[in-house]
């Protein structure tokens, strides 16, 4: 599954890196500092579920990335607007959006911009955050993925994410 890490942070930093580690293909979006770091040393998580250390696939602009299956929406909320318009690129027919950002708004404002057969919903629950450029820290024991459907013609899609992010040990729930 190919997936796009929209915001590279404590939540899609980890989600992202776990399931890169499965096995899939990961393309983490981020700026400044972080993308730097991730770009020369990789990715490098700390958590009581397992370290883990990334030769990871890093940029800055979401067009670069090519057609994603998914895209982790973990920006701040206050940028939403923004970061979906540089998704537009990477939207194919059958991409979906999993918002996993703080706040009942994302999947509105997501769909004002993107195709609104492209957006799931979507939570995430864990403690983390960036602990230094490059490194995120999980810091807690809570690891769970909560998303659905919002038509029927997810369903597939939903599925196929299910099974990436169970074989990732992100305690994925399908709703």
């Amino acid at each position: 599954m190919k997936i796009v890490a929209m915001g590279s942070g404590g939540v899609g930093g980890y989600f992202g890196g776990r399931l890169q580690q499965a096995g899939h293909e990961v393309t983490f979006i981020a700026r400044g500092r972080h993308l730097a770091a991730l770009q020369s040393g990789g990715l490098r998580i700390k958590s009581a579920h397992g370290d883990a250390a990334l030769k990871v696939r890093a940029l800055e602009n979401p067009a670069d990335a090519g057609p994603a299956d998914v895209v982790l929406f973990a920006v701040k909320l206050w940028d939403t607007e923004n970061a979906a318009e540089s998704l537009r690129p990477i939207i194919g027919s059958d991409t979906m959006v999993i918002p996993l950002q703080n706040g009942v708004e994302s999947i509105e404002r997501l769909r004002k911009i993107l195709p609104e057969k492209s957006i799931m919903g979507g939570s995430a629950y864990i403690a983390s955050r960036i602990g230094a450029p490059g490194v995120i820290e999980h810091t807690g024991t809570m690891v769970r993925l909560r998303f659905g459907t919002l038509m029927p013609s997810q369903r597939p899609a939903a599925q196929a994410f299910f099974a990436a992010c169970r074989d990732a040990g992100v305690n994925p729930e399908l709703v």
